[in-house]
Formats: structure tokens, C-alpha cells, sequence
């Protein structure tokens, strides 16, 4: 089932943000679809649109859980002042962490970049949204509660095409491109990655004017060259009258453009 798919991956993504910003490892049980009173006990809502049009994820929580999760990770970056806003901004964050990889699942599942669109919004899911409510044990900490739910356009890209659809695709599975000429002036923005760095919140906080932060790539290494938040190509950085520039050296696979989507 394709819910049940999504489902699965935000309670396996969530886990995982969890684990990152608190080191505590959570144990996440699915419940079936929340109650009208656990609905009405939540006062956290956080809706993050993705780039496929119409498709939205929500998550909607109470204020213990919120409170729960907020000040774990706060203690764990060594913050002491428990502010109830720096609370709700921090839970925010890993919210957004767990749903980018989702996206980052659904972009391999659908052979297409999902990314997510834009910061996430505190917003109420519409009334007729159907979702799933998950129980959260933190360690030998307290026991809290958050329901996620996913808009049908996410369901119906995930369903098994039909007869119809099939009967559209070329010999490769490969759907037909058609009108080309209306894409041809669509433009995107062209970035280039010289690395990544991870690093723990507290030291984020920590950053100053004159701080250096040291990226996982060589001085020797090949530059991304990233389209719209996906990698397509590497290169060697050169000097163009005064500008820098990239000279492509390699072009990269669909594949693998799938699996670095930034």
C-alpha cells in the first residue's frame, strides 16, 4: 500500500533524526489513525510542501511531545535556557530533517528529484486528511505521541500505473516526451558544491565571523555541479575573465544523480 510505504519511511526517518540530534534512540510504534481527542490535544502543526505539485506532508503534535523532543535536543547541544519559542524552532528543525529524507526516499522510489519546497509552515491539516498516529518512547524517558499524515497526491504517485498508462510507455518503460519546446525556456538555477560538512548543532552555534569549517573534499577533488538541488556533472574550477568558472569534466548517470540530490 503506498501509505503504508510512506508511513514506514517517516517513522524510519524520524528514528534516525532523533538518534542525530538527541543520541537517544527512540522506539516508534504505529497506532492506526488518531482519535478526535488526540486530534483536538494538538497544538503543533507543521505542514512542509514538497516539489512534486499538490503533494504535503503534516505533522501534527501536542505540546508534551513538542516540549519532549525540543528539549532533548537542546540539552544534548548543551543549551540551558529552554525557551518555549527556541523549544518549538528546534523541533521544527528535526521535523524538517526527517521529512528532507523522506523526499530524498520518494526521489528513488519515483526515479524523479523530490525535494522539499520551501521551509515548512505552521499550518493545519484540512479535516478530512487521513494519518497515522505514532507512539514514541524516548530511552526510559516519557512516552509521547505525533501523527503524520501525507496529502493523496503523494498516494496516487506512488500507486501502480494502469493499463492505460502502460499501454503510453516505450519499450524501456520510459514515458513518451512530448511538447519538448515548452520546457526549452524554463530556467534553473546552476550552483557549485565544493563539499559538505556535518556538523553537531552546538558546534553550529558555536560559529563565528573568521571560523573555519573544513569540507569533506581535497583542494584536488572535483567540484558538483548542481541544477535545481541535483548533481549532474563534475568539474575542475577555472578563471574566466576575472570570474570563476567550471570546466565539466565528467557527466554523471540518471542513477546517480538520483542518489545526490542535495
Amino acid at each position: 500500500m503506498p501509505k503504508q510505504w510512506l508511513y514506514q519511511e517517516f517513522t524510519k526517518r524520524l528514528s534516525s533524526a532523533i538518534a542525530n540530534m538527541t543520541a537517544i534512540t527512540a522506539d516508534i510504534e504505529e497506532e492506526g489513525t488518531p482519535s478526535p481527542a488526540q486530534r483536538a490535544l494538538a497544538n503543533h502543526h507543521w505542514r512542509q510542501n514538497l516539489s512534486v505539485a499538490g503533494c504535503s506532508v503534516w505533522v501534527v503534535s501536542p505540546e508534551a511531545s513538542w516540549r519532549a523532543f525540543g528539549s532533548a535536543i537542546l540539552s544534548a547541544t548543551g543549551v540551558d535556557d529552554h525557551d518555549p519559542g527556541k523549544i518549538r524552532e528546534t523541533y521544527a528543525e528535526m521535523l524538517t530533517e526527517s521529512i528532507s529524507e523522506v523526499a530524498r526516499a520518494l526521489s528513488a522510489k519515483l526515479d524523479r528529484v523530490v525535494t522539499c519546497e520551501g521551509s515548512g509552515e505552521p499550518v493545519e491539516p484540512p479535516s478530512d486528511l487521513d494519518g497515522q498516529s505514532l507512539t514514541i518512547r524516548l530511552d526510559d524517558r516519557e512516552t509521547v505521541k505525533v501523527w503524520v499524515g501525507f496529502s493523496a497526491g503523494l498516494s496516487s504517485l506512488l500507486a501502480p500505473p494502469s493499463k492505460e498508462t502502460a499501454v503510453n510507455r516505450g519499450p524501456q518503460g520510459d514515458a513518451r516526451i512530448t511538447n519538448m519546446d515548452v520546457l526549452l525556456d524554463v530556467e534553473l538555477p546552476v550552483s557549485v558544491s565544493f563539499g559538505r560538512a556535518q556538523l553537531p548543532l552546538k558546534d553550529v552555534i558555536k560559529l563565528t565571523t573568521g571560523s573555519i569549517v573544513e569540507l569533506n573534499r581535497a583542494v584536488t577533488e572535483a567540484v558538483d555541479i548542481v541544477v535545481n538541488n541535483c548533481v549532474i556533472a563534475r568539474g575542475e574550477v577555472v578563471v574566466v575573465e576575472g570570474n570563476f568558472g567550471v570546466r565539466i569534466t565528467q557527466v554523471i548517470s540518471r542513477q546517480e544523480r538520483l542518489q545526490t540530490v542535495y
